[in-house]
């Protein structure tokens, strides 16, 4: 018995009857795990018959995206059980109520990342490690780059907020609503005396972490006293990264993102992120010592870039979960479906018309091969060409031949 991963339906798990959808991107009869609130892994929620997340991505999620038919809550170490599974929530320490999910079988575990930080943060604990045979992996910073330590980024916000102020202009920060906007609010909560106004959609979010236990001081930009400290311009203003300040010389304008050690010196960035750089994503696939790794999320480039260093320096075989690539696993072992079809393939070029092929011989043939197919690997070769009725299985000499038509 084999189960399946593939990448289609956002990452579906399949053993036996039993699928589990991870991160959905359409609609899905089978139950959906959400990982958390930011609109890539939960913007069809609404098209959901049964969801689960925590109860904290729950509440963020239906401020942008909607909620499932069915919606149930998991908390971090709770097991639910699917037919022949169980699905058990971990912290991703990515933003609130993020969650990596573990699936277990018999045959071994699968961990899903979602987005994932390594580091703690002022409001949010980071990742739990969680060790498994197979890891599908996030690599949005899969490329190699290193993030400045939280301590010396929240340092440098609070002194050019500071000196902003001194000189007559507004800091006003563009970042994500969800996830560094909170982050920066505690910071400058923290660090400095300064008022904080927030944007409506970010005072939106706001209100949920104050729900969940995380009092960030703020003033919503819309709200009488938001209007007035922001005429007084000794305050500072958060908003989405899309909100354009042009043509408002009132404000000095800072991008704030894991993207801003990347940004030339015409524009203010600091590179602040609730993801984990390139190293601490090497760092977390160390210590949960996977059989293998599929990476997933950021573009292509990140994808392989991190699949090869994986591969090269931890030696562990890696590789990018790309769309309708399907992942058979059994008794431990892995195999991607593409190479199993160019397997199969390879073995019908050794088989002709008229001829009988003893089962060792055949096995020899395609594992000589250019592409150095695995033993395993033919046999699986074998055993489809029958089942598709290519080949005709002989049992008394133990051979092939092609089947007649």
């Amino acid at each position: 018995m084999a189960f399946s991963i593939r990448r289609t339906n956002g990452i579906e798990v399949l053993f036996k009857d039993t699928q589990v959808v991870l991160d959905a991107v359409r609609r899905s009869d089978s139950p959906v795990f959400i990982s958390h609130a930011h609109g890539d892994h939960c913007g069809k929620l609404k098209l959901v018959d049964e969801a689960y997340s925590t109860q904290a991505t729950f509440a963020l999620a239906q401020v942008s995206c909607g909620k499932a038919k069915n919606h149930h809550f998991v908390e971090y170490g709770e097991k639910i059980v699917f037919g022949d599974v169980e699905v058990e929530a971990h912290n991703a320490g990515h933003i609130l109520g993020s969650t990596q999910y573990e699936i277990i079988s018999p045959l071994g575990n699968v961990v899903y990342t979602g987005d994932i930080n390594f580091r703690d943060t002022l409001l949010i604990k980071r990742a739990e490690v969680v060790p498994c045979d197979i890891l599908i992996i996030e690599s949005t910073y899969g490329t190699p780059c290193y993030f400045p330590s939280k301590e010396y980024m929240y340092e440098r916000i609070a002194k050019w907020t500071n000196y902003t102020i001194k000189t007559g202009k507004i800091p006003a920060f563009q970042t994500d609503a969800l996830g560094n906007a909170q982050e920066l609010i505690a910071l400058l909560n923290r660090l400095t005396n300064i008022p904080v106004i927030t944007h409506p959609k970010v005072s939106n979010y706001n209100n949920i972490y104050g729900e969940f236990g995380h009092k960030l001081e703020y003033l919503d930009q819309n709200c009488k006293e938001g209007k007035e400290v922001l005429d007084g311009k000794e305050c500072t203003l958060i908003l989405p990264k899309n909100v354009d300040l042009r043509g408002r010389p009132e404000f000095k304008a800072a991008f704030v993102s894991g993207w801003g050690s990347r940004f030339s010196g015409r524009r203010k960035a600091f590179c602040l992120s609730d993801h984990s750089d390139f190293y601490r994503l090497l760092e977390y696939v160390e210590e949960a010592r996977p059989k293998v790794v599929f990476t997933c999320h950021g573009n292509r480039k990140s994808k392989m870039a991190l699949a090869k260093k994986i591969q090269r320096t931890l030696h562990i075989p890696s590789s990018p979960l790309t769309k309708d690539m399907k992942i058979v696993t059994g008794e431990s072992k892995i195999f991607a479906s593409e190479r199993l079809g160019e397997c199969a393939r390879e073995l019908m070029t050794n088989v002709k018309p008229g001829f009988t092929y003893p089962r060792n011989w055949l096995i020899s043939a395609t594992c000589s091969s250019l592409r150095r197919f695995s033993k395993d690997e033919v046999e699986i070769g074998l055993s489809e060409s029958v089942k598709t009725g290519k080949l005709h299985y002989i049992h008394e000499t133990d051979s092939y031949e092609l089947r007649r038509s």
